[in-house]
């Protein structure tokens, strides 16, 4: 349950040893080979998190919604 609502932003991606820049981890989310995040604001600069759950599962190689 708690899993279920934790959030992961760009610093701790980046501590969890994602080596990609922000550009290409934008271009692999609209290529849909990494999760989506979830935008917190309504203008462009809004900060963005992803669920812990999907980051994991990614990682594991375990997610079914990513295309490889």
């Amino acid at each position: 349950m708690f899993e279920e609502r934790m959030l992961v932003d760009w610093k701790t991606l980046k501590k969890l040893g994602w080596p990609y820049s922000r550009a290409h981890t934008w271009r692999m989310i609209n290529a849909g080979r990494f999760p989506a995040p979830q935008k917190f604001g309504e203008h462009p600069g809004s900060r963005v998190a992803w669920r812990w759950k999907e980051v994991r599962h990614f990682f594991d190689g375990s997610d079914p919604t990513i295309a490889a």
